[in-house]
């Protein structure tokens, strides 16, 4: 009877370890590997490769200026996020009916992410806009720029710092070690 009750108890430890192993599997985060693949694979689709997206429109006196964006890559190595792009713009003459290309400018830029702060939203283009997001480093004013385009998802910057893609890269900060800002 002793042995029935001792293999009763045993089973019901093993049922209770087993199912706290599970649910605590299910919390648990993606790893920074994941994370890296998921932030990598994001800027690999066509949205931002092809290069024939409109970004961003802006009405300067009698010339509106749009622009294109082509995401030319994204790397994380470690905690060394390397991006690159260009950005195509070209103006359009409303009162002479010309228009006009200009050469395409390449944007690059190495974050090391244990090192950003906070992470900032900036819109590029008055219509149809597109979001980027900049890396605050602590002690370095021009660790914001150049930014990395990201989302065309909403205006509103709470619904953008909801985002998967702006979820993981302030994932992967905290996992690269980097400090939490000054909040008073």
């Amino acid at each position: 009877m002793k042995t029935l009750q001792l293999k009763t108890v045993i089973a019901l430890c093993l049922l209770m370890l087993f199912m706290g192993i599970t649910i605590k599997a299910q919390d648990r985060k993606p790893s920074k590997q994941e994370t890296i693949e998921y932030i990598e694979n994001y800027f690999k689709d066509d949205y931002f490769t092809k290069g024939e997206k409109f970004i961003g429109i802006r009405y300067v006196s009698t010339m509106m200026l749009e622009y294109k964006i082509k995401i030319v890559s994204v790397k994380i190595v470690d905690c060394n996020l390397n991006f690159e792009y260009s950005l195509q713009e070209t103006t359009f003459y409303s009162t002479k009916g010309i228009i006009q290309p200009r050469t395409p400018i390449l944007y690059r830029n190495t974050i090391n992410l244990s090192n950003v702060e906070s992470l900032g939203l900036s819109r590029y283009g008055d219509d149809n806009f597109i979001y980027q997001l900049s890396f605050i480093e602590k002690n370095n004013t021009n660790s914001k720029e150049p930014g990395l385009p990201f989302s065309r998802t909403s205006s509103d910057f709470e619904v953008v710092e909801g985002a998967q893609i702006y979820k993981a890269f302030e994932h992967l900060r905290k996992l690269c070690g980097a400090p939490e800002p000054l909040k008073f």
